[in-house]
């Protein structure tokens, strides 16, 4: 195990098999990458090793608060600490499935193989998860799906993981919101696009100005998938969200775009790998930044 920099400390999390063993297994082996990490040289963790926290293990008592700019005919799905509130799930649409990611091997094989690879969010977090949330999309559905996330304690993280899966010719509307106040909000995200899928996906980080906000993205495409996604970065003391695109089938096309708003001493940044693995796909990129006093922001893009 590092000798340093390995906070959140896990030792309260019990005996884990497969995935998340495997998970937990590189997370003890290298922990947070250092100055030497070329892909984290602009931004540095170190002061995540000062904060004494440990990993949410249960909802809290404060609610998460819808917020009113949301649609109102969207289908919001909370998570609190990083737990998702169960009962919210019986409002989803026809077409649309949730399951539980906890026990279930197979999803949780799925997840671990396309999120970004030896990534320290992918390692800490689906061994560090509490729950997590799988759903399956078929046909086309006509109501936007929102995935809000709070929490509340200086001393805590949180480790939401949610795979999404589109069938062939699946289109859906899904969203990010995030809105805590935590030591750490770290979601792991997957999504798996089938052939002719199309999925217009939008993330909002609005989390407290005290929280260290890490994500990590990944997002396969098969033949025809359309995938068009936008994120607004403003909240948060220090922000990283990665996003890792496979294109994996001909003809697939994928936009990011990004806004980050940084003032006082914020440091944003915006990461992202686009993998062409199959000919005659398209992708393109926008991000833009504006920036106050003494933040920082970070792009970095690699195809």
């Amino acid at each position: 195990m590092p000798g340093s920099m390995m906070q959140p400390d896990l030792r309260q999390i019990g005996a884990l098999q497969g995935a998340r063993a495997a998970a937990m297994a590189r997370w003890q082996s290298s922990g947070w990458p250092d100055h030497r990490a070329e892909s984290w040289r602009f931004t540095r963790l170190s002061a995540i090793d000062k904060m004494e926290l440990r990993p949410a293990d249960d909802a809290g008592s404060i609610s998460v608060t819808r917020p009113a700019s949301l649609p109102a005919d969207a289908v919001v799905l909370t998570f609190q600490n990083g737990v998702v509130d169960m009962a919210g799930l019986d409002a989803l649409p026809a077409g649309v499935t949730a399951s539980a990611l906890g026990a279930n091997e197979t999803a949780l094989d799925d997840l671990a193989g396309l999120v970004p690879s030896s990534h320290p969010i992918s390692n800490l977090s689906l061994a560090a998860m509490t729950g997590g949330l799988c759903l399956d999309i078929v046909g086309h559905i006509a109501v936007p799906i929102i995935l809000l996330f709070g929490g509340d304690g200086d001393a805590i993280s949180t480790h939401p993981v949610v795979l999404v899966k589109l069938a062939s010719g699946a289109t859906a509307v899904v969203g990010e919101w995030h809105q805590a106040a935590v030591g750490l909000s770290a979601p792991l995200v997957a999504i798996d696009m089938a052939a002719g899928a199309a999925l217009d996906y939008a993330k909002v980080q609005l989390d407290n100005q005290s929280t260290t906000h890490l994500a990590a993205t990944g997002l396969r495409l098969g033949a025809r998938a359309r995938f068009d996604g936008f994120q607004l970065s403003v909240g948060g003391k220090l922000a990283r969200l990665e996003t890792h695109v496979t294109l994996n089938g001909e003809d697939a096309d994928c936009t990011l775009s990004a806004i980050y708003l940084g003032r006082n001493n914020q440091h944003h940044d915006i990461t992202s790998n686009m993998a062409h693995n199959k000919g005659h796909c398209h992708s393109s990129q926008i991000i833009r930044g504006v920036l106050d006093a003494s933040a920082r922001g970070v792009f970095q893009g690699k195809v």
